[in-house]
């Protein structure tokens, strides 16, 4: 079983959009995680980095392109795996991140999301609640918390 992460992490490149040559969408975000340590005088201070290759696929990747830039800072969550590659005739190994989800950090900028448009789907004839509508929602009880 690979580990599952979810982080805080600052993009330190613009990411980079490539397609397979299938046509599937890929992009390479490059992010890095610094801890800050608070020093005597109350200030803070970087105290330890870790610089990390992140892959996203499909769609994701696509709209990752277009929204995202250096210096964002995101919430990234995926599992990481290590990778191994040849480089000059000497193998190598590279710790990278496979992307579930990715989004912005709210606390200094704003978003505006917008919506993709999902083809409709029917349910399965044999659905026996495909016919049965929602109840409005004023007639909905409030939750128990």
């Amino acid at each position: 079983m690979l580990p599952k992460i979810a982080e805080v992490g600052k993009l330190w490149k613009d990411p980079e959009l490539r397609f397979t040559p299938g046509g599937k969408a890929v992009c390479t975000l490059s992010l890095v995680f610094t801890k800050k340590k608070k020093t005597e005088a109350g200030g803070w201070v970087d105290d330890k980095t870790f610089w990390l290759r992140a892959t996203v696929w499909d769609q994701q990747a696509e709209n990752c392109a277009e929204t995202l830039v250096k210096g964002d800072q995101i919430l990234i969550s995926g599992e990481l795996y290590q990778r191994e590659y040849e480089q000059n005739g000497e193998k190598k190994q590279s710790l990278e991140l496979q992307v579930y989800d990715v989004g912005p950090i709210l606390k200094w900028n704003s978003a505006k999301i917008n919506r993709a448009e999902r083809e409709s789907r029917t349910a399965p004839a044999d659905d026996p609640w495909a016919s049965v509508p929602p109840p409005p929602l004023d007639t909905v009880e409030e939750p128990p918390f």
